[in-house]
């Protein structure tokens, strides 16, 4: 018996035109309708951009610094802008980079709703940092930034040490502050020091407000020695160490102040732990 095959069915010329005709312009439309619908279509247009947590950053300010940071990561983000929800990345770690005043940034959008939420925790002040470029002469007794000689060279530092914007000259003891004449040459976003050092810095900080040491300031000349000075108007000379923790000087200071003898102290060192040695004035 045999067996018959029907022979390939065979295009003619025109339809093999046809078909590529209707392939590459299927394509096209395609690729056009796309580039259409993600380009100059509303479809990925951001209808709303929420902000949540800033307090002291402007809201306007940092959707505009957002927008051009994204529209600035590439040059198809350059070529959709920054409207186009695509762009809005969730990774901003070069964004905080340069923007020190937030401690964190989150990006969540809902593609689908056109909705951008930007939770943001800004850094907390806890101090002022005052750069000087001459060293303070530890006899003199006042602590004002004005008469150190300081100039507007000053940052708002948080609990974590970095400068993240900055401040204005700001005279009396109504805020924690620190005049480095060490010659650094700090800017923003700079670590002021290192994580040791700068825990027993913040307890410092924590004895002037336990025992009421009518000073806030702080005088750093030379990180190797790692030490500080606090000259309150009025008042001992005190010196600190930052190699350990400071808060053992709160039981002395107390005892000195309650029997009436503090005042009559010309300084108070306590650069050796657990140990306390002051000198009474002439």
């Amino acid at each position: 018996m045999k067996v018959y095959y029907p022979s390939p069915q065979k295009y003619s010329k025109p339809k093999i035109k046809l078909i590529i005709f209707l392939s590459v312009f299927v394509f096209l439309a395609l690729v056009f309708g796309g580039g259409y619908l993600v380009y100059a279509s509303d479809f990925f247009k951001i209808k709303n951009i929420e902000v949540v947590g800033v307090k002291d950053f402007s809201k306007e300010d940092l959707v505009a610094d957002l927008k051009d940071f994204f529209k600035n990561q590439s040059k198809t983000s350059l070529f959709l802008g920054s409207d186009n929800i695509l762009v809005w990345r969730v990774e901003v770690n070069a964004f905080l980079a340069k923007t020190p005043q937030l401690k964190n940034l989150i990006v969540q959008k809902d593609i689908l709703s056109r909705f951008v939420k930007v939770e943001v925790v800004e850094r907390e002040k806890f101090g002022i940092w005052c750069l000087i470029k001459k060293n303070i002469t530890l006899e003199n007794t006042s602590s004002t930034v004005e008469q150190a000689g300081v100039n507007e060279n000053c940052f708002w530092f948080d609990k974590e040490g970095i400068l993240f914007v900055e401040a204005p000259v700001i005279e009396g003891e109504l805020f924690n502050k620190v005049i480095d004449s060490t010659g650094r040459d700090l800017k923003l976003g700079d670590k002021i020091l290192d994580d040791r050092l700068l825990e027993n810095l913040v307890k410092v900080f924590e004895v002037f407000d336990t025992v009421d040491l009518k000073s806030k300031t702080i005088f750093i000349n030379d990180l190797k020695i790692e030490e500080v000075t606090v000259m309150p108007a009025g008042f001992p000379k005190t010196l600190f160490s930052l190699r350990f923790d400071p808060r053992f000087s709160i039981v002395a200071i107390d005892a000195l102040k309650k029997s009436g003898r503090w005042q009559k102290v010309e300084y108070a060192d306590f650069r050796v732990e657990n140990k306390v040695y002051y000198k009474f004035k002439q």
